[in-house]
């Protein structure tokens, strides 16, 4: 098991606390997340319809943690897509140069063990963290 911890209370010093932040691990359905915030991207700049049958998608994949919603919604946008808005500022869910984040990687069908992404490397910058008592905080890089 992972954790992390953000506290953004002061925008200019904002810290991160993990346990296992270093450890690779499955995401589970984490990644719908980023899912979602694609598609809210590609409504706003109007790069894809909002239809009822999408936001109907959109609502199973998050309410009911349904893969095959999750699946369809990628068909929708297009993977590329989703991980092009991954990379994207102010998003950088995911960056190679800051050691890795939340990727989208293939979608699979359900009697393969369903939706299939993970979580790859550590989202934190690739330098030593500064201690506080026995936590370990991380100042987020902007």
């Amino acid at each position: 098991m992972a954790v992390g911890l953000v506290d953004l209370s002061d925008p200019s010093n904002v810290l991160f606390a993990r346990v296992n932040g270093n450890h690779m691990m499955y995401a589970a359905s984490l990644p719908k997340i980023a899912i979602l915030l694609a598609a809210f991207h590609c409504f706003e700049f109007g790069l894809v319809e909002q239809t009822p049958r999408l936001t109907h998608d959109l609502h199973l994949m998050i309410r009911k943690s349904d893969n095959r919603a999750a699946t369809r919604v990628i068909e929708r946008l297009g993977m590329e897509r989703i991980q092009s808005i991954l990379t994207q500022k102010p998003y950088r869910f995911y960056d190679k140069t800051r050691g890795g984040g939340l990727w989208v990687g293939k979608n699979t069908p359900p009697r393969e063990n369903g939706f299939q992404s993970q979580l790859k490397g550590s989202a934190m910058p690739p330098r030593p963290p500064r201690s506080a008592g026995s936590t370990i905080f991380w100042p987020w890089a902007t």
